[in-house]
């Protein structure tokens, strides 16, 4: 069942991640066996029940902690989670919550509709605004050692399965089962361009760093123009980086580049989101946006409707009407040069 192509991301730790199209388990460290053995289950085809058979089936005692994310239906969520680490962030049409095992001899099991989103946070991930380390990879089945694993599980734009309306999230490989070792487990490909730690931007803002109100000057005439669902029109002659609390990375030597800042009173945006640049070459008078290994993804909804989630680090180039949504309802949307 091997899979690489990217439905999970996933930041590199010392946890243990089971990950499959429609499954995720995080057990700490030292629960190599049990994660093989897991993952033996799932390539196999189990569901979350044979999942739960397999963690309880040792004792209880013996697990510190664990978290299970199985997806169900076209926006449903289930999670289980056993002692404080790993926890599990869900945003659904009902807001954020966390759910972990808290006071709870067994485990908690909790349902979500509506959902957006959920991330696994485990170890020294330590919060979920904490913007990422080196390395954001994607992944659709495997075994491999995290500090976070996330994934966009639902299209804000209307309840469509955004996964599938993109493409992902499918299983393609035949094979049979076979038993990986719990150390040398298969491992998903970093992206064409990872992204790169963030740096903490400076308490005020100077001439090289600074968050700029926009409009920012004329536009020629194929030099991208944006919108932002707050009114403001953003001229992409050289690279834009946004967020929450945008800073610039390393991927960003040189030149130093424009920071749009967004409101997000939910956090659903974070704090270095993604970057757009204009394009070069064949796209040029396009618009080329990146998402920079954000918390819950990024959408793009092309002029056509047609859904896209941004792998990580993969650049999509946008034509003329094409929407990015970023979260908490902000919107970035091409403008033609006529408009």
């Amino acid at each position: 069942m091997t899979d690489t192509t990217p439905t999970w991301s996933y930041e590199p730790g010392e946890h243990l991640a089971v990950l499959g199209p429609h499954l995720a388990v995080v057990v700490p460290a030292d629960q190599r066996a049990l994660a093989a053995r897991i993952w033996r289950v799932m390539d196999a085809g189990g569901d979350l029940l044979a999942v739960v058979d397999v963690l309880a089936a040792g004792g209880l005692g013996a697990l510190a902690g664990a978290a299970v994310v199985a997806w169900e239906g076209e926006d449903r969520l289930t999670v289980l989670a056993r002692g404080t680490d790993p926890q599990v962030v869900v945003r659904s049409g009902e807001g954020t919550a966390l759910v972990d095992g808290t006071g709870v001899r067994t485990w908690t099991e909790r349902s979500f509709d509506r959902v957006r989103s959920v991330s696994v946070l485990a170890g020294d991930r330590g919060s979920e605004e904490q913007d990422g380390p080196g390395e954001v990879l994607g992944l659709g089945a495997g075994l491999v050692r995290v500090s976070r694993v996330a994934r966009t599980v639902a299209d804000p734009l209307g309840g469509r399965r955004l996964l599938e309306a993109a493409g992902l999230g499918t299983d393609p490989d035949p094979d049979p089962p076979t038993e990986p070792d719990p150390v040398s487990a298969p491992v998903a490909q970093g992206p064409v361009e990872p992204p790169q730690p963030t740096l903490a931007p400076a308490d005020q803002p100077t001439e090289a760093h600074a968050v700029l109100p926009g409009p920012w000057g004329p536009a020629e005439a194929r030099t991208p123009l944006l919108r932002v669902s707050d009114g403001r029109e953003v001229v992409v002659d050289a690279v834009v980086v946004v967020g929450r609390s945008p800073g610039p990375r390393d991927r960003h030597a040189g030149a130093p580049p424009r920071m749009l800042r967004l409101e997000s009173p939910q956090q659903e945006i974070s704090g270095t989101h993604l970057e757009v640049r204009p394009g070069t070459g064949p796209d040029a008078g396009a618009a080329v946006v990146t998402d920079l290994g954000s918390t819950n993804g990024t959408v793009v909804e092309h002029a056509d409707g047609a859904p896209e989630a941004l792998v990580p680090g993969v650049g999509v180039a946008l034509g003329p009407g094409a929407v990015v949504h970023v979260g908490d309802g902000v919107t970035l949307t091409l403008l033609s040069p006529a408009d």
